[in-house]
């Protein structure tokens, strides 16, 4: 179900609280699902999950480049600063579109790879590993 679907159930059954729509089984269940996530995620070791330091993803290393104008095209800004738009998205989720333009002129700060030719890692599978999931390094998507 959808926003809209939700809407629509929202309006017939004139209640405005979560807890007391009759929903499809898979929405109801959505909020239920969320909460147990976070309560999981909050407290790991009570629920049997323990994490190794080598287990997490480290943290980046950014650095900041200060934009003031408007930028006509994020994906052509993330290459020129030496880094792809996934990338550049995952270190700037707040970003909402692929461009901006900032008619006030304020200014934003853009995270980078602090050394671009390292990328995010804990995105990519290194290529070293790259056999163990099927792929020779000379293998391309086609």
């Amino acid at each position: 179900m959808g926003m809209r679907g939700l809407q629509r159930q929202i309006e017939r059954q004139n209640s405005h609280t979560y807890y007391d729509l009759l929903l499809n089984s898979e929405t109801a269940r959505y909020v239920y699902r969320i909460m147990a996530v976070k309560e999981i995620m909050s407290k790991p070791g009570q629920y049997g999950f323990h994490y190794r330091p080598q287990d997490l993803y480290p943290p980046y290393h950014t650095r900041e480049v200060e934009v003031d104008t408007a930028v006509e095209d994020f994906a052509r800004f993330a290459l020129e600063h030496g880094v792809n738009y996934k990338i550049l998205k995952i270190l700037n989720p707040w970003l909402r579109d692929t461009y901006l333009t900032n008619p006030e002129g304020n200014t934003y700060r853009i995270k980078l790879p602090a050394d671009s030719t390292a990328g995010l890692t804990p995105y990519f599978i290194h290529p070293d590993q790259m056999e163990n999931f099927g792929v020779r390094i000379k293998d391309t998507l086609n």
